[in-house]
C-alpha cells in the first residue's frame, strides 16, 4: 500500500494551471484639412473721353453777331475726383464745345471657397499575458494524507482537548 501511494505520489505531483490575461487599448485619431482657395478678378476700365460740339450758327448775320457778343467769355466747368465736365464758347465756329472725361474704373470680384477633407483612423493594440502556476502536490494527495492519518489524528486532538484522561488510562 505504501509503495502504491510513493507511486502515484511521483507520478502525479506536478500540476499546471495556465492563466492569460488579455488587455486591449483602442485610439482613434481625426485628422482635419481645411483647405480654402480664393479668387480675385479685376475688370479695368478705361477713361473715357468725350468732345461735344452744339452749333450756334444761324443764316442771320446780325443774330450771330449778337450770340458772340452774349456768349464771349462764356466758361463753365465741374471737377469731381478723376472726372471732369467743361463748357467753352468757340467764337470763330459759333458753338459750344463740351468736354466730359469720366476717370478710369475697375470692378473687383472676390470669391472665395473652402474645402474640409476628415480622416479618421482607429488603432487597435492587444497585449496578452499568459503565466502558469505549477504547483508541486495536488490537492488530492494531501485529502489522502488526512484520511490515513485521521484515526491517530483525532486521537491527539481528544489529548488535546482532555489532558486528564491520558493520565488515568
Amino acid at each position: 500500500m505504501v509503495a502504491f501511494l510513493l507511486v502515484l505520489t511521483i507520478s502525479s505531483c506536478r500540476s499546471v494551471k495556465s492563466v492569460s490575461r488579455t488587455n486591449k487599448q483602442t485610439k482613434v485619431t481625426e485628422k482635419k484639412e481645411v483647405t480654402t482657395d480664393s479668387t480675385n478678378v479685376v475688370e479695368r476700365n478705361r477713361e473715357i473721353n468725350n468732345e461735344y460740339v452744339i452749333p450756334l450758327k444761324t443764316a442771320d448775320s446780325l443774330t450771330n453777331k449778337r450770340i458772340k457778343q452774349v456768349l464771349a467769355n462764356f466758361k463753365a466747368g465741374v471737377k469731381s475726383g478723376s472726372n471732369s465736365t467743361r463748357i467753352v464758347f468757340d467764337e470763330d465756329a459759333l458753338a459750344f464745345k463740351i468736354a466730359a472725361i469720366v476717370g478710369e474704373t475697375q470692378n473687383q470680384t472676390i470669391s472665395a471657397g473652402s474645402e474640409v477633407k476628415t480622416e479618421k483612423s482607429f488603432e487597435e493594440n492587444t497585449d496578452e499575458y499568459i503565466s502558469k502556476k505549477i504547483r508541486s502536490i495536488p490537492w488530492w494527495f494531501y485529502a489522502l494524507i488526512v484520511f490515513w492519518f485521521f484515526p491517530q489524528i483525532l486521537q491527539r486532538v481528544k489529548t488535546i482537548i482532555n489532558p486528564l484522561s491520558g493520565l488515568f488510562k
